[in-house]
């Protein structure tokens, strides 16, 4: 049986501390997904942040980038992400972990 998929879709996380935020993370992740959008038309990112942790205590917490587009997220995209990321200052290069996901696609019409 052959399972079809859809576009693909990145999920890149990793952990923040508050060092990581002081430091001006945040600020750097929405300077990068800015510009992924403009290298990328049509690229859709967004950024998540676990809430099931102690984020609010002072402690690590989880986030995750999510990047989508109509297309699918061309492979070439990956490349853009680590040349991007090379520039960043070593104590906010994080342990980043990228997985890439497609949805299923069902083999009739779901109206």
């Amino acid at each position: 049986m052959t399972v079809r998929t859809g576009p693909r879709a990145l999920y890149i996380y990793y952990r923040v501390s508050p060092a990581h935020l002081a430091a001006g993370l945040l600020d750097r992740v929405w300077a990068l997904q800015a510009e992924a959008r403009a290298a990328c038309p049509g690229l859709h990112a967004s950024l998540m942040a676990r809430t099931d942790t102690g984020a609010q205590n002072g402690q690590d917490v989880t986030w995750m980038e999510v990047y989508t587009h109509p297309d699918g997220v061309p492979a070439s995209f990956d490349v853009h992400l680590v040349r991007a990321m090379a520039a960043w200052p070593a104590d906010l290069t994080l342990a980043r972990h990228t997985e890439s996901f497609a949805p299923v696609m069902p083999p009739f019409p779901l109206d």
